[in-house]
């Protein structure tokens, strides 16, 4: 069943304020990384660790999403897809802040405060990147268009996904995590977590739970009357592309088997990404 519009009412000035200021952030925070990335001197980093071509395109993901997320959020406050968007984009503008800051501070400029913590700190891209790439494939995907499940059933995926989230954040805590650094937040009890999560059983059942918002989508279609057809077509397009993308970085770099660097999160689902975020805008906040 086709979403019906909402009433044209007047939207409160503090939820203006509050989406274009969270849209403002995220394309800032992007757009400064891309700078210090483009305009910074990385010939004493290690090439693995060098900024590359994924910090550009990651601005005009940032702002698209970002963009279309305020306008949403503003014209539907109460859709929760527009909320949805602007988190999507302000966490994606975080993910290289650890990094960034870590390369910065082991190789470039010593010294900086918290250098005890770099290397912890340096991890934490991880689960920012598993954390920006599961919201737009399945939570996105699966709250579409009206901002609720089809069923009870459909938490599964959230379910599982938020699992294997947790435990990649437990990861951090490994006392080996940091290594070959002493991590200063190791728990003993913990050892072996930081390996585990990057395994291949877990990259499986991370691509199950990625692939659930694909079949959400297909579902809704297939139900749904021709105007939701036509809304859920367009995302179900955008969806595909950035999984395909996320497949092919994969398995060309083995993106759970080893730490993340700048080129495994490549530009090949940023573009795919911002696609998205305007076939949502193109559907949800007509």
């Amino acid at each position: 069943m086709a979403v019906e519009a909402e009433p044209a009412t007047r939207t409160p000035a503090l939820i203006v304020v509050a989406a274009i200021g969270l849209g403002l952030l995220a394309a800032i925070i992007s757009i400064g990384e891309a700078l210090v990335a483009v305009l910074g001197d990385w010939h004493a980093v290690p090439r693995a660790l060098q900024p590359d071509s994924s910090l550009p395109a990651g601005v005009v993901t940032a702002v698209v999403t970002s963009s279309v997320g305020a306008l949403i959020a503003i014209r539907r406050p109460k859709n929760v897809i527009g909320w949805l968007l602007l988190f999507i984009s302000l966490n994606g503008s975080l993910i290289y802040l650890p990094r960034l800051y870590g390369t910065y501070a082991l190789y470039i400029h010593a010294g900086p405060p918290g250098a005890a913590w770099l290397a912890w700190i340096y991890n934490l891209s991880w689960p920012l990147a598993l954390l920006a790439i599961g919201q737009p494939l399945i939570v996105l995907p699966l709250l579409f268009p009206d901002g609720r499940l089809l069923s009870r059933r459909w938490l599964i995926p959230i379910v599982l996904y938020g699992g294997l989230l947790i435990s990649t954040v437990l990861g951090l805590f490994d006392p080996i995590s940091t290594a070959p650094w002493p991590n200063p937040l190791g728990v003993k009890a913990l050892r072996g977590l930081w390996a585990m999560s990057r395994t291949g059983p877990i990259s499986i059942l991370l691509i199950v739970a990625f692939s659930s918002g694909m079949a959400s989508l297909v579902v809704r279609y297939r139900r749904g009357a021709e105007q939701l057809q036509q809304q859920v077509k367009w995302l179900l397009g955008a969806v595909a592309l950035l999984f395909l993308a996320l497949l092919a970085a994969v398995f060309h770099v083995p993106l759970l088997a080893t730490r993340l660097s700048f080129r495994s999160r490549s530009a090949s689902y940023q573009l795919p990404s911002a696609s998205r975020s305007c076939a949502i805008g193109c559907t949800t906040s007509t």
